[in-house]
């Protein structure tokens, strides 16, 4: 779902038509459905110190199903899918085994705030091996970049434009849910940058809708990284390097400007459909107990970070600025990041371990990652990826035919796997080429 979007949290209300369903008196808040994140200045104010989350903290007392569905109920709402949810009426014997449930679940809570759950210990993103085919310098002569417009895009009107977008090494390609950036350039590496850098990549957008259409709202395209899907025991991370232009050369729009991402899977569990009705198809007369209307599938979802701009055109900041928030916590929300004050070169990074946890992690400069430059360590969403595959960025702008985006410049993504069947090796790539 596109469109413009609030900065501010909202709890859910009441739809008798919904059939994903939260016990009374418990109040379930979320900001309003966006793939693309903001953050007012209020609600920073309010989360000025970053969050560090236990594994399987539970933010409410939901029973491990009704938690998940209502996982699910978020991640699809971020992709134009959700509905909201309703408030049951309990009574009789349900509303008894109700309550007795929820003081299980409440002791529950309190053992895992208590320290007894937590995530496993971090891996800083950049450690172990390096790969050769998801990384990229940008240093090869011939380095260039085949857009093959029209541009896909399958989020607004199911369009998937072939032959998608893709780079001469073969290691870039569209994102065919949103389509390429309109500008994927190699450029002579702005100063301050890795040492022995030459040329980076500059990322830009202006139809960031659908082809020839203009939408009036926020919206973004997508270069995923060559992709290779990875259980998360193999302990992936990615690293990029991202050039801020000066504030006076951003796209005049308090919101959104640039992400990194990354690819995760997630299994969940989802009603399959109608019980059967017959006895003989449902399997006897006590069939029905036993057979469960929930299957499993696996399911896409994508964790990353967000550059955010304040304007000072905009009557709640007084000076331009901007800020790295995350997306998302356990719930979906978004997190606030340091504060940017100058622009220039900043790290960001990312990590996973076996436990499906994901860590953020930014900092100023181009040196390497370290433990003191973690933002967070959380499930998004409620989930617990099991399978990486690839990292990837977003060019976002205000989608009015006229104003190209931002113009961010990236050096050196890559990623590394520390697992105990990858090669153990640091790559020295970080400070020399």
């Amino acid at each position: 779902m596109n469109g413009e979007f609030s900065s501010v949290e909202r709890h859910l209300t009441a739809d008798p038509a919904i059939d994903v369903s939260i016990p009374e008196g418990i109040c379930v808040s979320f900001r309003r459905s966006c793939p693309i994140p903001t953050m007012s200045q209020d609600l920073f104010q309010q989360n000025r110190r970053p969050r560090y989350a236990h594994a399987g903290t539970c933010r409410s007392d939901l029973s491990g199903i009704e938690r998940q569905k209502r996982a699910i109920y978020l991640h699809k709402r971020d992709r134009g899918e959700g509905r909201r949810l309703s408030r049951p009426v309990l009574t009789g014997k349900g509303s008894t085994m109700f309550f007795r449930m929820r003081g299980i679940a409440l002791l529950t809570t309190a053992l895992v705030v208590g320290g007894t759950a937590q995530v496993e210990a971090q891996h800083v993103p950049g450690q172990g091996a390096k790969s050769t085919m998801q990384s990229d310098d940008f240093e090869a002569e011939k380095w260039d970049f085949h857009y093959n417009m029209p541009k896909s895009s399958r989020e607004q009107d199911q369009q998937v434009r072939h032959p998608i977008a893709f780079s001469s090494n073969k290691k870039w390609r569209e994102g065919p849910k949103r389509g390429t950036p309109d500008s994927v350039v190699r450029v002579a590496t702005p100063a301050g940058g890795l040492e022995g850098s030459q040329y980076s990549l500059a990322i830009k957008s202006k139809m960031t809708g659908i082809p020839n259409r203009v939408t009036y709202q926020q919206q973004q395209d997508d270069l995923l990284l060559a992709s290779r899907p990875v259980p998360v025991s193999w302990l992936p991370s990615c690293v990029v390097r991202v050039y801020m232009p000066p504030f006076e050369e951003w796209e005049d729009r308090t919101g959104s400007h640039f992400g990194v991402r990354a690819d995760l899977r997630t299994t969940i569990t989802e009603e399959g459909g109608e019980p059967e009705s017959s006895r003989e198809r449902r399997g006897g007369l006590f069939g029905r107990l036993f057979r469960s209307g929930l299957v499993e599938k696996t399911e896409p979802y994508w964790p990353g970070m967000f550059i955010q701009f304040h304007s000072k055109t905009d009557p709640k900041y007084d000076r331009d600025s901007a800020m790295i928030v995350v997306r998302g916590d356990v719930t979906g929300n978004v997190m606030p990041g340091p504060m940017i004050t100058e622009p220039g070169w900043w790290t960001l990074g990312m990590s996973f371990t076996a436990d499906g946890a994901v860590h953020f992690y930014a900092s100023p400069g181009v040196d390497d990652l370290t433990p003191e430059d973690r933002i967070a360590s959380e499930f998004p969403y409620g989930y617990k990826a099991h399978t990486f595959t690839t990292m990837f960025f977003n060019s976002v702008n205000m989608d009015d035919g006229a104003t190209m985006s931002t113009e961010f410049i990236i050096d050196d993504p890559a990623i590394y796997y520390a697992g105990r069947r990858t090669q153990q090796a640091t790559s020295g790539s970080s400070t020399r080429r």
